[in-house]
C-alpha cells in the first residue's frame, strides 16, 4: 500500500518532531552536566564504571539471569569489595598522611640542598662563580605547593566523595537500561542512513569499551611494578603513591 504525499508528509513531521526533541533532551543534558558541579565528572567515572561492568552483566544475562537481577548482583559484589577495601585501606592511608606530612620540610630540605649541590658542582665545570637563588625559590615553591595540597585535601575528599556517591548510581541505570536508550535513539535516524549508523554505533561503543578497560588494566599493572620497586627500595610512601 503506497502512502499519499499528505501521510509522507506527515510522517516526516513526525519525524522531525521527534529528533528535534531528542536533541533538545540531549543538549539539555550537556547543559546540566557542564554547569552543576562534579556532575559530569560523576557521569564520565559512571561511563567507565559502565565498560568495565557491562560484560560481566551481559554474561550473567546471556546464561538465563534477569538483566535486573544481574545489575544488582554485579553491583552488591561490587559495593561488598570496594566498601572493604576503603575499610582496611583508609586507616593505612590516614597515617601515611600525616606522616608525610611531618616529613615535608626534610624533604624540600633534602631537595633544595641538592640543587645547591648541582649548581656548585656545574660552576666548578665551567669556572665560573655566580648566584642564581634557584634552590631558595624551588623550595619556596615546593613548601608553598605542599601547603596548599594539604590545606585543600578535606575539600577534594569531600567532592570525591560526592562524585564516588553519583557515579555508581548514574552506572546502575546505564548498565540496566543502556540499551533501550540506544535503541530509542537508533529509531530516531533516517532510514536511508540506519546500517551506517548502527554499524558505526556498534563500532565505537566496542572500541571505547576496549579502550577502557586496557587503560584499566595497564593502570593497574604499572601500580603492581611501582609499588613492587618503591617496596624493594624501602620507599616509605610506596602504597600511597601507587594508589594515586
Amino acid at each position: 500500500m503506497q502512502t499519499t504525499a499528505p501521510q509522507s508528509r506527515r510522517l516526516l513531521f513526525i519525524q522531525c518532531v521527534r529528533l528535534i526533541s531528542f536533541l533538545g533532551f540531549i543538549a539539555f543534558l550537556f547543559i546540566l552536566l557542564a554547569t552543576i558541579d562534579n556532575l559530569l565528572l560523576s557521569f564520565v567515572l559512571a561511563l567507565v564504571i559502565n565498560y568495565m561492568l557491562a560484560p560481566v552483566v551481559n554474561s550473567l544475562e546471556r546464561s538465563g539471569i534477569n538483566r535486573l537481577l544481574a545489575t544488582l548482583m554485579v553491583f552488591l559484589l561490587g559495593g561488598l569489595a570496594v566498601g572493604i577495601s576503603i575499610t582496611a585501606i583508609v586507616p593505612f592511608l590516614s597515617r601515611q598522611l600525616t606522616l608525610l606530612q611531618s616529613q615535608v620540610p626534610t624533604y624540600i630540605e633534602g631537595t633544595t640542598n641538592l640543587i645547591v649541590k648541582i649548581e656548585s658542582h656545574v660552576q666548578t665545570l665551567i669556572g665560573l662563580r655566580y648566584k642564581t637563588g634557584l634552590s631558595s625559590e624551588v623550595g619556596a615553591l615546593m613548601f608553598n605547593w605542599t601547603r596548599s595540597l594539604f590545606e585543600d585535601l578535606p575539600t577534594l575528599l569531600s567532592k570525591l566523595g560526592t562524585t564516588l556517591l553519583l557515579s555508581p548510581f548514574f552506572s546502575f541505570f546505564l548498565i540496566k537500561d543502556g540499551r533501550t536508550f540506544s535503541k530509542s535513539f537508533l529509531r530516531l535516524v533516517p532510514k536511508h542512513i540506519f546500517e551506517l549508523t548502527l554499524n558505526m554505533y556498534y563500532q565505537i561503543n566496542d572500541q571505547v569499551g576496549q579502550f577502557v578497560r586496557a587503560r584499566f588494566l595497564e593502570a593497574l599493572i604499572v601500580a603492581l611494578v611501582v609499588w613492587l620497586g618503591l617496596w624493594i627500595l624501602g620507599f616509605p610512601f610506596a602504597t600511597l603513591l601507587v594508589l594515586f
